[in-house]
């Protein structure tokens, strides 16, 4: 998707779990309504790709965040490491708490 216009959006909380259960038509009407409250002359996406998280049995809806009392350098650095065959990459090994540039900067 280089060089591409790209809009990208999170659903927290509650709503996220209710919309792992929604087909991506409906979570996409949703979306297009409170975008249009925003953004009246807003256009519908040409193309959508929508994730399950909190289904996806090797993420479990998970994201990175600094810990209280834990050294976000450290672990990055750790993490670095890998394990055996194993290497990470995106928000936990970004500079700061990120993520769609963290997971381009880190993965590629």
């Amino acid at each position: 998707f280089k060089h591409v216009p790209v809009l990208v959006g999170f659903i927290a909380g509650d709503a996220a779990i209710d919309a792992e259960d929604q087909t991506d038509d409906e979570i996409l009407e949703d979306v297009m309504r409170n975008l249009k409250a925003m953004y009246p002359t807003i256009r519908k996406p040409d193309n959508t790709i929508i994730t399950r998280w909190g289904k996806e049995t090797t993420a479990r809806g998970s994201y990175a965040f600094k810990k209280v009392n834990r050294s976000w350098d450290k672990d990055r650095e750790n993490l670095k490491k890998g394990i055996k065959r194993m290497w990470f990459a995106g928000e936990a090994m970004y500079s700061s708490p990120g993520t769609t540039i963290a997971a381009w900067e880190t993965g590629t």
